[in-house]
């Protein structure tokens, strides 16, 4: 009788891999789709089948403080990375590892992960393509002969900016100036594209 148990528990175990997998493909399809990113793609697939991986073993075990502290350390890692990921692609990052969570946690309730796992992945799908809030361009610009005592202020630097781009400038910030004369000063500026 208790191998059959532990049959139940070895197909169940393999169900979750199997949504798993699944919604894990259609999520990286997702994120390819957008961004033709193979790398990051390869990053978030195994990051999610690590975690899921994880999450199976710590199931089995007793998951106590330990198991927790050990997962939060695993988690850290995201902060450890070599290149910094714009925002979009960290939200991404941070979907695969709900994915790996949830699909590993070795839950019976199929109906459920079942409802879940299209939720993740409709939302990454849909989120960001959802129109709005009109796309901006971050630019940076760097402007000759600006008087420091201009920088405050936004009626007098917007108008320069505009000039340099011929859009309207939506946001800015100074980002580098030096108080020495005729020294130029670097912005980022955000423009709303051309229409068309």
């Amino acid at each position: 009788m208790e191998a059959l148990a532990g049959l139940d528990a070895y197909l169940d175990y393999g169900l979750d891999l199997g949504i798993e997998i699944l919604s894990l493909y259609l999520y990286c399809w997702v994120y390819y789709r957008r961004y033709y990113d193979r790398d990051a793609v390869v990053f978030i697939a195994l990051l999610s089948l690590f975690l899921f991986v994880v999450v199976i073993t710590l199931t089995l075990s007793d998951f106590n403080l330990a198991s927790g502290f050990a997962l939060f350390a695993l988690l850290s890692i995201i902060s450890l990375r070599s290149e910094s990921l714009a925002k979009v692609k960290t939200s991404y990052v941070f979907g695969a590892i709900a994915l790996g969570v949830i699909n590993g946690a070795a839950m019976e309730d199929y109906v459920f992960l079942l409802m879940i796992n299209p939720t993740l992945i409709l939302g990454a799908w849909g989120v960001e393509g959802l129109p709005l809030f009109p796309e901006v361009i971050r630019i940076p610009v760097v402007l000759e002969e600006v008087p420091l005592e201009d920088l405050h202020r936004r009626e007098r630097i917007v108008p320069l900016l505009e000039h340099a781009f011929a859009h309207p400038v939506l946001y800015y910030e100074v980002e580098k100036v030096s108080l020495k004369k005729n020294i130029p000063v670097e912005f980022i500026a955000r423009i709303r594209p051309a229409a068309g």
